[in-house]
C-alpha cells in the first residue's frame, strides 16, 4: 500500500521539510515557501513548484507592505 502521509520524495533529507519548518517556527506561508523550494521537481514540474514557491513569497512580502 502505497504512504500517502510520508512519501518516498518527504524522505531524501536527514530531516523532513515538515521537522525543519516545527523546528524554525515557520509561519504557514514561511513553511510553504521552504517547502516548495526543497521538493521543487519531486513529484511534477519543478517550474510549477518554484512558481507556487514565488506566489507564497510574494504574499509575505505582502504582509510586511511589499508590493506585488
Amino acid at each position: 500500500m502505497k504512504d500517502i502521509t510520508n512519501p518516498d520524495y518527504y524522505k531524501n533529507y536527514k530531516i523532513e521539510v515538515t521537522e525543519a519548518i516545527t523546528a524554525w517556527n515557520l509561519s504557514y506561508i514561511q513553511g510553504n515557501i521552504v517547502k516548495y523550494i526543497v521538493r521543487a521537481g519531486k513529484k511534477g514540474n519543478r517550474l510549477d513548484d518554484l512558481d507556487k514557491a514565488l506566489w507564497y513569497l510574494q504574499k509575505e512580502r505582502e504582509l510586511y507592505g511589499g508590493k506585488k
